[in-house]
C-alpha cells in the first residue's frame, strides 16, 4: 500500500474534521492501531502523530484536546526535501527549467 507519509515524517495538516487542526505541524510516529477512544473510521490509513500544541478530535458530544492521537494519511502533506511525487500521467515525461 502506497502511503502519503512515512514514519519520521514532518507533515502539515491539510485537510481536518476540526477547523483548528487546518496548518498544523505534526511529526508522524507510527501507524495507528485503529482503536481507542479516538480512532477514526472510513478514512483510510491512520498515523500516531505529535504535535507541538494540543490537536482537537470530536467524538460524539465529547471532545478531546491532546498532543499525540491518530491523523489520516490522506489528511497530510510530508515536508521533505525532496520533490512531491508526480501524478502517474506525467511518469516518463521531462521537465526543463528555464
Amino acid at each position: 500500500m502506497e502511503t502519503i507519509c512515512r514514519p519520521g515524517d514532518l507533515a502539515i495538516i491539510v485537510v481536518a474534521q476540526n477547523a483548528p487542526n487546518l496548518g498544523l505541524i505534526v511529526r508522524v510516529l507510527q501507524r495507528h492501531s485503529g482503536r481507542g477512544k479516538l480512532a477514526m473510521k472510513n478514512v483510510g490509513l491512520l498515523w500516531t502523530c505529535e504535535c507541538a500544541r494540543p490537536m482537537i478530535w470530536t467524538v460524539k458530544d465529547r471532545v478531546f484536546l491532546r498532543k499525540r492521537g491518530p491523523v489520516p494519511d490522506s489528511f497530510m502533506r510530508p515536508i521533505r526535501g525532496e520533490p512531491p511525487l508526480l501524478p502517474s500521467s506525467t511518469t516518463g515525461a521531462v521537465l526543463e527549467s528555464t
